[in-house]
């Protein structure tokens, strides 16, 4: 098939994977400075060949539904070896003082030659510093020309840009005032591409986020009012907002962790205070300001221990924030920060894991109180203005952040079964940007993803090793599975693991066996043949298909360390994991698989006849559909207030909202629906839904990566 999509391959360096990492978020060093002028630069330079010819509505029209995102990361050793294989005619190369002569030498023998790009001082080269808009025009134009030359759909459509054409960028005329911070800087970067002339006047220190908050609200108010209603309203647009808040590795939010101990014995009292209110524990935007003493004033740069890490996170902060423009700019959606005091909450979240884990009387009602604290301190930490800017008239939301935001309620509703939510973890960095960038939107056939693996691990004598195999054999029997191809693999060996990877060619691979982790400072594993078991590198070794699902206990624990399994996943190229914050029932985890491969056996094809559908999309409504299920089982088995009768009648009418209908009041009506049944006033209704189901054990599952850009359409 034809694309205009533009393939941009930043050369790095052979021994990237050697390289030092960041200290607080985990980005190799290798990105200062020069990388990160080429992140700068992608911001800005064309995501899609025809990018250079649109201009205002169309060009809004084709970031939120088209335009592309491909940016990978390759080693210097590889590129001769990676253009000796087919590759995209519209690829452009990046490289830097370090990777240049790598660039050079591989693109000397071919006969056309990708356009290369480099931050490297040299001649007879296309340098970062010299591009402008005509020149850039210019280049792609030219690059495009060449594809188009034996390419007769790409040449058709490059004649139909250039017939219309658009008035230029330059002479958009809108002109806007814009407060100057790094949590506004994604979304001036976004207006800027569009055309728009920005006078910006910095944010001085405060400890007052008012002011971050409202640039960043006028901001996303201009940006909302240029995205037409028929984008907004299109199922095809990739996201309505992006919220986003940069983090640490968890060990490091506790200030009286032996490490600091042991450098706060190094410094002075003003020094500690400064680590701990700037680096460690700050709640706002990371530029408040400290009242000290005229003698205790001092220069942070200058001190041999904080010095280097407020470079460091600096640093960290910079490919961060450039990462988030990157893709805000080319969705053209607002990308809002939250404040840092979101992350200042492990202790909530350890408690929460110890009354999961716990066999505690009303240990459904305990949960549904401390979610529900959790949650408020959540949305007091963000503030009712910026609540509103994230969630209100949105539906699709990409969060990048570390805290699981999946558990904000809106409206009595948690915010995973309320919106059509993906999330990408914050840390390590380097995973961030990877599947940030890495990982473009691909359609699949519907056949392609009837096949479907199940590797299972448990020991024989285990009373949950049958659990999901006999209630897939019951699906089957019962013609719910009808057209998929279900193969279930016992492996009892990490080599047996990727031996089954490697002979499964399908999109979903389901792993069934038991999972832990090892806190705030060690990985998580899944336990297989008798050992705990890293996913972490197996790329290296194994294929690793789209989509993973884990019905394993702890897969991304809520109270663990960034080396959770389903960021093993992702950093091993999955573009859409399934995991759990904590342990899981094992028939509840078998219930959920089986609805999922259900839906794509019943529901899918059926929902397929109208459009395509993405991944995150039917895994939203699979949420929302547990949630009924969690929400009414609760209510007929504890509670004892439905009978049968009553939970099947609701349960179907919920479902036909949910997928017949996709009626965005689906939640509303159902809790009438409950009211109805119960006699209940509407206030007294929502007193029930507040007290029992701020918690559900669906929210035990998190969707992490980019299932939106995993597309399923009609064979």
């Amino acid at each position: 098939m034809s694309t205009s999509a533009i393939s941009h391959l930043v050369v790095v360096p052979s021994n990237s994977t050697e390289r030092r990492t960041t200290f607080f978020q985990g980005y190799s060093e290798f990105w200062h400075p020069d990388f990160i002028k080429i992140l700068n630069c992608l911001v800005f330079f064309p995501h899609d060949a025809s990018d250079i010819y649109l201009s205002g509505g169309n060009f809004v029209k084709a970031r939120s539904i088209g335009a592309c995102l491909q940016v990978d990361f390759l080693r210097a050793d590889l590129v001769e070896k990676y253009l000796g294989m087919p590759y995209n005619p519209l690829t452009v190369l990046w490289s830097t003082e370090e990777t240049f002569d790598y660039v050079e030498e591989a693109i000397s023998e071919l006969h056309l030659k990708p356009l290369h790009i480099t931050t490297a001082d040299r001649k007879d080269c296309t340098s970062v510093v010299s591009l402008n808009d005509k020149m850039v025009f210019r280049i792609i134009d030219n690059l495009f020309a060449r594809a188009a030359c034996t390419d007769s759909e790409l040449n058709k459509f490059r004649d139909f840009l250039k017939s219309k054409k658009f008035k230029s960028r330059e002479k958009i005329g809108l002109r806007l005032n814009a407060k100057g911070h790094n949590c506004t800087e994604p979304l001036i970067e976004t207006l800027v591409n569009y055309g728009a002339k920005i006078k910006v006047t910095g944010i001085k220190p405060s400890g007052n986020i008012t002011e971050h908050i409202s640039g960043m609200m006028h901001l996303t108010r201009k940006i909302d009012a240029l995205r037409p209603k028929n984008i907004v309203e299109s199922p095809f647009r990739k996201n309505d907002v992006i919220v986003h808040c940069p983090s640490a590795y968890s060990f490091l939010y506790r200030a009286e962790g032996k490490l600091w101990r042991d450098l706060n014995r190094h410094l002075t009292n003003p020094k500690r205070n400064f680590l701990k209110a700037t680096l460690i524990r700050g709640k706002g935007y990371g530029n408040s300001s400290i009242a000290m003493s005229e003698e205790d004033v001092f220069n942070p740069y200058e001190d041999r221990i904080l010095g280097p890490l407020l470079r460091d996170r600096q640093v960290e902060l910079k490919i961060f924030t450039t990462t988030i423009s990157i893709i805000a700019s080319n969705q053209f959606v607002p990308a809002l920060r939250l404040p840092n005091s979101v992350m200042l909450h492990h202790d909530k979240l350890k408690d929460i894991g110890k009354t999961v884990n716990s066999n505690v009387k009303q240990w459904h009602e305990k949960l549904s109180k401390k979610f529900f604290d959790y949650s408020e301190l959540l949305k007091a930490d963000i503030g009712k203005e910026l609540l509103c800017g994230i969630f209100n008239n949105r539906e699709k939301i990409l969060a990048v952040c570390d805290f699981p935001i999946e558990w904000v309620s809106i409206d009595l509703l948690p915010t995973m079964f309320r919106h059509e939510l993906s999330r990408i973890p914050s840390t390590p960095g380097n995973v961030t940007t990877n599947v940030l960038l890495s990982l473009p939107k691909r359609a699949y056939a519907y056949s392609a993803l009837c096949d479907i693996l199940i590797i299972r691990s448990f020991d024989a004598d285990d009373e949950i090793r049958d659990h999901l195999s006999e209630v897939v054999q019951w699906g089957h029997e019962e013609g719910r599975l009808k057209g998929l191809k279900v193969e279930l693999v016992d492996v009892a060996s990490k080599e047996e693991v990727i031996e089954a990877l490697n002979s499964f060619k399908g999109l979903m691979v389901i792993f069934d066996c038991h999972g832990g982790h090892g806190g705030e400072e060690d990985s998580a594993w899944l336990y297989i043949g008798g050992e705990n078991i890293s996913v972490w590198h197996i790329y290296q070794s194994a294929r690793v298909p789209p989509i993973i699902v884990l019905a394993a206990c702890s897969t991304h624990p809520v109270e663990g360390s960034h080396a959770s399994v389903a960021n093993g996943f992702l950093e091993s190229g999955a573009c859409s994991v399934l995991g759990t914050f904590a342990p899981i029932n094992s028939n509840h985890a078998a219930t959920f698989v089986l609805r999922l491969l259900s839906r794509v056996a019943v529901y899918l094809p059926i929902a397929l006849k109208s459009r395509p559908y993405t991944w995150r999309e039917i895994i939203s409504g699979l949420f929302r559909m547990s949630y009924t299920r969690d929400v009414l089982t609760y209510l007929r088995d504890d509670k004892k207030l439905l009978d049968h009768n009553q939970y099947a009648a609701i349960h179907i009418k919920t479902n036909m909202l949910v997928n017949t209908h996709e009626d965005k009041y689906w939640f509303d009506k159902f809790k009438s629906l409950v009211a109805e049944e119960l006699e209940l006033e509407e206030l007294a209704a929502n007193e029930l839904f507040q007290q029992n189901f701020q918690f559900v054990e669906t929210m035990l599952m998190v969707q992490l990566g980019r299932p939106e850009n995993i597309v399923i359409i009609a064979d």
